[in-house]
């Protein structure tokens, strides 16, 4: 019998885990993928700085005027700057060196930090979709991994979105060529749920890695505002 993608993927990690075990995406020492000293070293944003194009925004919302309206997100929770090596490094870890654990131990980290910064509502959780092909290559979603652990028991998280065409990494893009990259790349795949206890539409966040441009969030932001979505917000663990 022939053993599962997720079967085959646990043995993966399992294995990894034995062969290389943690190591801090900052310093190297073993232990965890974020020493405590490190982690005290990190700069986390000011909370006045629009995480898509690094301008002044006074509203708490972490988006400027502008890019609220570009991306269509009402806000968005971003802690640190993608250049700041250890999170680059611990992020590109978990998605192209399949360790996923990183990106686990990183977010259930800041996951009160990420919490608290988020408006207090009824939300439903999504995520950024992955093609087939990198899904099969990665073996496990980096979006839809953080929105399960920062939504924890407190929320729901629905699969809303899927991406129909393969695209080119957005890292390796400029803005215009982002946007262009995903002008068709995704759809709608349920309209989404209407908050039970208010009896109206729900207010919707979606999870991804990083936002650079907020070509991808935007996107999604606008998909799931057509069939109906009150709000929607972003929560990233790092921003450009």
């Amino acid at each position: 019998m022939s053993l599962g993608l997720k079967a085959v993927n646990v043995m993966l990690q399992t294995l990894t885990k034995l062969l290389f075990p943690a190591q801090c995406a900052g310093c190297r020492l073993e232990g965890d993928w974020l020493c405590a000293s490190c982690r005290a070293g990190l700069n986390a944003t000011p909370a006045e700085r629009c995480r898509v194009c690094g301008k002044g925004q006074f509203g708490g919302t972490g988006l400027c005027a502008a890019c609220r309206t570009s991306t269509g997100l009402e806000g968005i929770v971003s802690l640190f700057e993608y250049h700041e090596p250890a999170v680059a490094r611990l992020i590109k870890n978990a998605k192209y060196q399949n360790q996923a654990d990183a990106l686990r131990f990183f977010t259930e980290t800041y996951r009160t930090k990420l919490m608290r910064a988020l408006p207090d509502e009824n939300w439903v959780f999504s995520f950024a979709p992955l093609s087939r092909a990198r899904f099969a290559e990665r073996g496990f979603n980096q979006a839809e991994l953080i929105a399960r652990i920062v939504a924890g028991k407190d929320f729901p998280v629905r699969s809303l979105f899927k991406k129909v065409t393969a695209t080119s990494h957005q890292a390796d893009l400029d803005g215009q060529e982002r946007r262009a990259n995903l002008k068709k790349a995704f759809v709608l795949t349920s309209t989404p749920p209407f908050d039970q206890a208010q009896g109206k539409p729900a207010k919707l966040v979606i999870c991804d890695d990083v936002i650079t441009t907020g070509t991808t969030l935007g996107r999604l932001a606008k998909l799931a505002k057509k069939k109906g979505a009150a709000e929607v917000w972003g929560v990233t663990l790092a921003h450009s």
